[in-house]
């Protein structure tokens, strides 16, 4: 259940920034306007909606790519998003999962480039029990994991799987906050991944 609810705080409004890591032993993924609350990184601004999923022992990495309209990656493009050159990448809300191993079939299914870094193909059909998996499209790139465990990290340190929920729900409580404040003299800081999240008919 917590990892589902991760899935929804990443993907709902969420931008892949960045990854890093030697991949043959651990590799992180970070990503920003993620609906988790976590401290402010200083006074008078909003909380900070960076987390990174760093995933150990990886038996399996690569990077996807295919054609979306008119964008076609470079060949190169996971290193130029590590140099910072793509800037940041919106989660496609309904392709990304931390949950759903024959999700990762399909994405690989649908890439028309895969760029395997660690392992082989093969893996993916014969994932082990209680391994930590990732799999997204954002956009026209996307990246697949399989590793041996998960952490999640923000700036203040690592964040326990079952503090998920709460974390959500303190997220969604500073939201309407932020909402019924907007318009008054003392506006909280404009937050990116609150702006995006529109409210409808809440009370």
């Amino acid at each position: 259940m917590s990892l589902k609810i991760l899935e929804s705080a990443i993907a709902d409004v969420g931008y892949w920034s960045w990854w890093t890591g030697d991949v043959d032993s651990v590799i992180q993924i970070e990503f920003g306007g993620v609906q988790l609350w976590s401290p402010p990184l200083a006074e008078g601004k909003p909380p900070n909606g960076q987390i990174a999923l760093r995933f150990d022992a990886p038996s399996f990495v690569a990077f996807l790519t295919r054609t979306t309209g008119d964008d076609t990656p470079a060949s190169t493009w996971p290193e130029m998003m590590q140099r910072d050159e793509l800037g940041n990448l919106g989660v496609d809300e309904d392709q990304f999962t931390l949950t759903d191993t024959g999700r990762l079939r399909e994405m690989l299914d649908s890439a028309a480039a895969v760029d395997v870094r660690v392992g082989n193909r093969s893996t993916v059909d014969r994932i082990p029990e209680g391994a930590s998996i990732a799999g997204m499209w954002a956009g026209a790139v996307g990246i697949i994991v399989v590793a041996d465990s998960l952490r999640i990290l923000n700036h203040a340190g690592e964040i326990d799987v079952n503090q998920i929920a709460s974390l959500h729900n303190k997220w969604w409580e500073y939201w309407k906050s932020y909402w019924k404040s907007k318009d008054t003299e003392s506006p909280m800081p404009r937050d990116y991944a609150c702006e995006v999240t529109i409210p409808i008919g809440w009370d």
